[in-house]
């Protein structure tokens, strides 16, 4: 009996041993082989950290120098403005108060091809007896003149080609186009460099007393100018920010909104940085 027990185990364990060399032999045919797994991506190879800091403080440096030089080039244009308008007063003053005065006529009337603007008048009046035709250069602070209205004429005795009219200046070297061509790009420079400046000093000023922290930014669903960041340093936890517009209307780089960053300064006054591109983007604090 005991004999017929040890055949069965010893058949049975033969068997199993047989099962399993033939699914062993069957796994390594090519129809059976598995196809092989995809490599893992590699991972994402971040500067260092001192690298990014460097990087970082260079746009906010950029981003001062560039708002300072808007700002002193829109106060530059809008003070030449003020001193060629003056210089057009003072001229008139002067041939109002030493020069000559007569009644005149105006003989004709420019505009503007589009209508909005006022051209220069021609007006007649006369010299010694002689009447005289001349131009007048006007602009739109100027009166609205005709055909045949009757007009007031300052001449110099001297040299009777200086004359002006109330309201009518006349600038013939042009003192009056060129005041319009620095104050057009001026009236909207400078209050933009005033605020690009103000911006990038706070921000500046807040980064020197605060640092950076490391963090990795996520975009909130919904909105587009909330952005979470989750902080990566000893500290940890969350802090939710407000991208703040720029007057220059530039689009949010996507590599602030998204992926790892630097977060620098406090409160109002925060700057994020992309810690993998050249990319920086002015924020605020939102509790």
């Amino acid at each position: 009996m005991k004999s017929i027990v040890r055949r069965g185990a010893i058949a049975a364990a033969a068997g199993v041993a047989a099962f399993a060399v033939g699914r062993a032999v069957r796994g390594r045919r090519p129809g059976n082989t598995p196809p092989p797994s995809a490599p893992p991506p590699p991972p994402v190879q971040l500067p260092p950290r001192d690298v990014s800091v460097a990087a970082a403080e260079r746009l906010i440096r950029r981003k001062w120098w560039v708002s300072l030089t808007l700002m002193l080039a829109g106060l530059a244009l809008l003070t030449g403005m003020t001193v060629i308008a003056d210089l057009a007063e003072t001229r008139f003053q002067d041939l109002a108060e030493h020069g000559a005065r007569v009644e005149g006529v105006v003989v004709a009337v420019t505009h503007s091809e589009s209508g909005k603007y006022a051209g220069p008048m021609e007006v007649r009046f006369p010299v010694d007896g002689v009447d005289r035709v001349r131009t007048l250069g006007r602009d739109n602070t100027s009166p609205t003149v005709h055909v045949g209205d009757r007009v007031t004429i300052f001449y110099d005795r001297a040299d009777p080609e200086r004359i002006a009219s109330p309201g009518v200046p006349d600038d013939p070297g042009g003192l009056t186009a060129l005041g319009l061509v620095m104050g057009i790009p001026g009236i909207p420079l400078l209050p933009t460099g005033i605020v690009l400046f103000t911006a990038a000093d706070r921000r500046t000023r807040a980064i020197r007393r605060s640092g950076w922290r490391s963090g990795v930014a996520s975009q909130r669903r919904g909105d587009h100018k909330l952005v979470k960041i989750t902080w990566t340093d000893d500290h940890g936890g969350v802090i939710h920010l407000q991208l703040v517009d720029e007057p220059t209307r530039t689009p949010v780089p996507p590599e602030i909104t998204r992926g790892p960053v630097l977060v620098g300064g406090k409160g109002k006054s925060m700057v994020i940085a992309s810690a993998t591109s050249p990319v920086v983007q002015f924020a605020k604090e939102r509790p």
